[in-house]
């Protein structure tokens, strides 16, 4: 009743139309498809080898910071209000040290 029925070449054709359109949105089977937990163990990977590449006094005042954060809060609970101070002071010297420990495991590549 309502309206003319599609004739079969009409129908064909909008099939065909159909199998083309599902053809282009499929993706090559020669592609890889790039999921989620691939992108996150790659951005892993770039974080790893940025680390790798760093001179080894950076590395040591990196990890001398990390450490120096960790006495610090530590000696805040620790020490009376007055003190905090010694909080930056240690944070401060565990940066020094960790870039004297680097600078001294260093195998000699990167002050030539």
């Amino acid at each position: 009743m309502g309206g003319n029925p599609m004739s079969d070449r009409e129908r064909e054709r909008l099939e065909r139309l159909r199998q083309r359109q599902l053809a282009d949105r499929d993706p090559d089977p020669r592609v890889k498809v790039k999921w989620k937990g691939q992108a996150a163990r790659r951005q892993e990977n770039l974080l790893k080898s940025l680390f790798a590449t760093l001179p080894p006094k950076v590395k040591g005042m990196i990890l001398g910071g990390l450490v120096g954060v960790a006495l610090g809060i530590a000696v805040e609970f620790l020490l009376p209000p007055g003190w905090a101070l010694c909080g930056v002071a240690v944070f401060l010297l565990c940066i020094v040290l960790g870039m004297i420990l680097g600078a001294t495991t260093d195998q000699g590549g990167y002050m030539e």
